[in-house]
């Protein structure tokens, strides 16, 4: 049998790549960026929502819409949270904001990219990586059952995305 871990210590690379402990060949890193770097390409005015499309999720505090680029067609995620309803939780609106700054410097290819966000007094807007398939939660419960290969692939993404 073939030992597949290879030894890293916790370091910060000059990519701003993190790496820590002993990793497995099946599970990739991610980066994670010192700086947000913000691009004109995913400003929140250069979407609009895809009209016969239905909400792609709903969550306690808002809901998440495909939308297209205005001048490239391509497909993104909106998420909007309505502060109202962030503060009527019990949550703060500070939360949301840490929360915010920390994805944006995530890059992983187990975890949804966010890509910008813009924020009116109403709410927050996220523009955010589409993945067409859902979630790992729509998987489930579509099938209902997942063989033995499958529930390894998946638990393999949830580990190196909690990894990271």
């Amino acid at each position: 049998m073939t030992d597949h871990t290879l030894e890293a210590h916790s370091s910060v690379k000059p990519t701003g790549q993190r790496t820590s402990g002993t990793r497995s060949l099946f599970m990739k890193m991610g980066i994670f960026h010192k700086e947000i770097i913000d691009d004109p390409y995913y400003q929140y005015e250069n979407f609009e929502k895809v009209s016969n499309a239905k909400t792609l999720g709903s969550g306690a505090f808002g809901d998440v819409y495909l939308v297209k680029h205005k001048k490239d067609g391509k497909m993104f995620a909106l998420k909007q949270m309505n502060k109202l309803k962030v503060i009527e939780s019990g949550a703060s609106l500070d939360i949301i904001y840490r929360e915010i700054t920390i994805h944006r410097r995530i890059q992983h290819e187990n975890i949804v990219s966010l890509y910008s966000h813009q924020e009116d007094r109403e709410e927050f807007n996220l523009i955010m990586e589409y993945v067409n398939s859902g979630t790992l939660f729509t998987v489930i419960k579509k099938n209902k059952f997942l063989d033995e290969k499958k529930s390894f692939k998946y638990f393999i993404q949830v580990v190196a995305a909690i990894n990271f």
